[in-house]
């Protein structure tokens, strides 16, 4: 399977970001999220021995946190409905949040296609109890079987978005070559500087028909000013 995915190298100075409370953001995200599956958190019973944790990286600023988890997967076969549990630490290396609270969406708590070679997984809705400052994260078994063929989402024409109320976010399209409708698109934006990485986001499209297009927005945790930002997008229901 070919990961979608479109690279954009930001340069230059870009306007300064607007205003925007920590709730506003969270109501921005949590309607992004509006339709996903929910379940009741996620539990690691049996760690995936195909899948190594490369890296995590924690992201805060005026309108939140964000997790970011480094994955490869070692297997030559693409792994679909991944747990992924993670567990958010303080300065003091006290645990100030877990993704295994009851009602989360989906998205949070898993991978929903993880393809050979090496990926990220965000979770932008990190509410931690005190300032979060480390990560660490724990890969569990895929819950599914991979279908024969995955549908290849293309990402096409990402650039930053000046906002004067939300500041930078990612926009683009995701085109959907396939015959087939895809529900409830997973689109996944990383900032990188210097190989570091400094913003991250998800967000939702519906729906795209199939042969159609259907243009995204993601808000970034972070600053990705003068960054390289990756975009990839995914479904989030895998039909076997």
């Amino acid at each position: 399977m070919r990961r979608a995915a479109a690279v954009l190298a930001l340069l230059g100075a870009l306007g300064a970001a607007g205003c925007q409370s920590t709730q506003d953001k969270s109501a921005k995200l949590a309607a992004q999220a509006t339709g996903l599956e929910r379940q009741q958190g996620v539990t690691i019973t049996r760690e995936n021995a195909d899948v190594k944790v490369l890296g995590t990286s924690v992201l805060t600023d005026a309108n939140g946190s964000a997790v970011v988890v480094r994955l490869d997967n070692t297997a030559e076969a693409t792994q679909v409905d991944v747990p992924v549990a993670v567990t958010v630490k303080s300065a003091a290396d006290k645990a100030v949040f877990t993704n295994d609270a009851p009602g989360l969406d989906k998205s949070l708590t898993h991978a929903f296609v993880l393809p050979s070679g090496e990926s990220v997984w965000v979770n932008d809705q990190v509410f931690a109890t005190e300032k979060p400052r480390s990560a660490e994260a724990r890969v569990g078994a895929p819950e599914a079987s991979a279908p024969a063929s995955l549908p290849d989402l293309r990402v096409t024409g990402v650039r930053l978005d000046q906002d004067p109320v939300s500041g930078l976010s990612a926009v683009g399209v995701v085109s959907n070559p396939s015959a087939e409708l895809q529900q409830k698109v997973l689109v996944t934006a990383l900032a990188r500087k210097g190989g570091k990485v400094v913003a991250a986001g998800r967000g939702v499209v519906p729906k795209i028909k199939p042969g159609k297009r259907a243009r995204f927005r993601v808000f970034f945790i972070g600053s990705p000013k003068g960054a390289e930002v990756t975009v990839t997008a995914q479904p989030t229901r895998i039909a076997p």
